[in-house]
């Protein structure tokens, strides 16, 4: 289950509305909005593929993932309807849906599932359902990619009410759950995103910085494993 609600969500969209992209992610990979979601949409594909998207808000991500993959499919599931509403491509087959309920996903194989700024919203306890669900949604070869943030201090285990949790906590359920998995995380060059410094003041924007680190975990689905 999720940690937040539909309204905390809606108030969080009416507050960011207008803003460059409209979506608000602590870090970023590149200042250019496509090649950032084509930093973090692992494996090139040039031929047509299927993807999911695991809390994917109002299908902005895929939205942008369609412009660098025009002959992409794809969808996504979000629990709050308010969001899939917001959603301005029709191209995109988005769904009302309980991430942590396969049952509730579509009934489908991927090359690629994706799962930004999620996980702190999921109860820990329900990562190995949620992961074990994505394995057995993917086609053998296929990547499950994750875009978060993890702890940085551990005095710190939350911020603005999104839990943060170890990179090595991460990377052991992927594991156990029977992915082959590579990951980089507070990479250098990654930044904030520059719509934070319009709605943050500056002892907000210190606090992302100090107990916050941006990870980009790529899990790739083997041949065998714990959910086969």
């Amino acid at each position: 289950m999720l940690t937040y609600t539909d309204s905390d969500c809606e108030q969080l969209m009416q507050k960011i509305d207008g803003k460059l992209d409209g979506l608000l992610q602590f870090w970023r990979t590149d200042n250019d909005w496509l090649q950032h979601v084509a930093n973090v949409g692992g494996d090139t594909f040039y031929q047509p593929h299927k993807v999911l998207d695991l809390g994917c808000g109002n299908g902005q991500f895929l939205h942008a993932y369609k412009m660098v993959y025009p002959e992409a499919e794809c969808e996504g599931i979000n629990i709050f309807g308010s969001q899939i509403a917001r959603c301005r491509d029709w191209t995109l087959e988005l769904q009302y849906g309980d991430i942590t309920k396969s049952e509730m996903w579509p009934s489908s194989l991927y090359q690629k599932i994706f799962c930004h700024y999620t996980l702190g919203h999921i109860e820990d306890t329900e990562w190995e359902q949620l992961f074990d669900a994505v394995f057995d949604h993917l086609e053998p070869g296929g990547e499950f990619i994750i875009w978060d943030i993890c702890q940085k201090h551990v005095e710190r285990d939350e911020l603005y009410g999104y839990r943060l949790h170890p990179l090595c906590e991460v990377f052991r359920v992927l594991k156990e759950s029977g992915f082959s998995v590579t990951f980089n995380a507070g990479h250098p060059t990654w930044y904030l995103h520059e719509d934070l410094f319009h709605l943050l003041d500056r002892t907000e924007i210190d606090l992302i910085r100090r107990y916050t680190c941006p990870v980009l975990f790529v899990a790739e689905r083997m041949c065998n494993g714990n959910s086969v």
